[in-house]
């Protein structure tokens, strides 16, 4: 995704649904690639679609600019967050916020031939779970420790370069974006991205001080919830201390986060960041 999508635009003089608007990456896709790149993510268009009203302000020319705006956001990796979790893997996978990355490269026959061997001999575990329980779980931690070896080394491949997330839209009309690294996936992944830089703009220590304060207020939302900024604010400023000594202690201190990966993005934006134009995109 490091080259612009291509703007979605209508192949028919009078659109009538979303099926009928191509764009992205491919611009005549065949097949079942022609389900994956289009712009209305359902596959059956009997039953789920957007119908357009061209003349009216719920038509094409409505909906097509905000998408193919949305969609010309360059973003970039979030480097101090991607640099902090592969220099403290080890820590973050003892301390349980990353999953063991053995998990992501385990084979699951033999694995699962071992568990039942294990579930076979022990009488004492046949007593809390049986053998579908045990293997669901197993099968749940390599899916999970397999999306996070993933989300890393595509955030690694993409580092310095600035990529694109092109959007969808579901039969609701909801937006999406494509692929696992981007801002609707879960907290890894939204903690790697950031809006990549203007080349036209200057630094303005106006706008620096500015997008500062957001992020003071911001971050500790990531951790629990508070009633104002002004609280969250306050929260930050005392607490800053316990969790900016060392690379362990905000480790640790993020065990108790809602959003462990997000909050320590937000605070090496904060505290050790060194181009002040990117923020964190959550």
């Amino acid at each position: 995704m490091v080259c612009k999508p291509v703007e979605w635009k209508s192949t028919v003089v009078n659109p009538t649904t979303l099926a009928e608007v191509r764009g992205g990456y491919l611009s005549q896709p065949t097949g079942d690639i022609y389900h994956r790149y289009r712009l209305l993510t359902s596959h059956d268009n009997s039953h789920f679609f957007i119908k357009l009203e061209p003349d009216s302000r719920h038509g094409l020319l409505t909906i097509m600019p905000v998408i193919n705006k949305l969609q010309a956001i360059p973003f970039e990796i979030h480097r101090e967050g991607l640099s902090f979790i592969l220099n403290n893997r080890d820590y973050l996978e003892e301390c349980g916020i990353l999953m063991p990355r053995f998990l992501a490269s385990l084979n699951l026959k033999n694995a699962s031939d071992i568990l039942r061997k294990i579930y076979a001999e022990d009488e004492s575990i046949k007593n809390v779970c049986n053998f579908p329980q045990l293997l669901q779980i197993l099968l749940q931690r390599v899916q999970h420790a397999r999306s996070e070896s993933f989300i890393l080394t595509l955030a690694s491949a993409y580092e310095g370069y600035q990529f694109y997330l092109p959007s969808f839209i579901d039969f609701r009309g909801r937006i999406y974006r494509s692929g696992i690294l981007h801002f609707h996936e879960r907290d890894l992944a939204r903690s790697l991205i950031v809006f990549a830089p203007n080349p036209y703009d200057s630094y303005d220590s106006e706008i620096d001080k500015r997008c500062r304060k957001i992020l003071y207020c911001s971050a500790p939302f990531h951790y629990k919830s508070f009633q104002s900024y002004t609280e969250s604010n306050e929260w930050y400023n005392d607490n800053k201390s316990s969790f900016n000594t060392s690379d362990h202690s905000l480790i640790e201190f993020a065990l108790h986060a809602k959003k462990p990966f997000q909050f320590i993005a937000n605070v090496l934006s904060l505290e050790r960041k060194t181009d002040p134009s990117t923020i964190p995109v959550t």
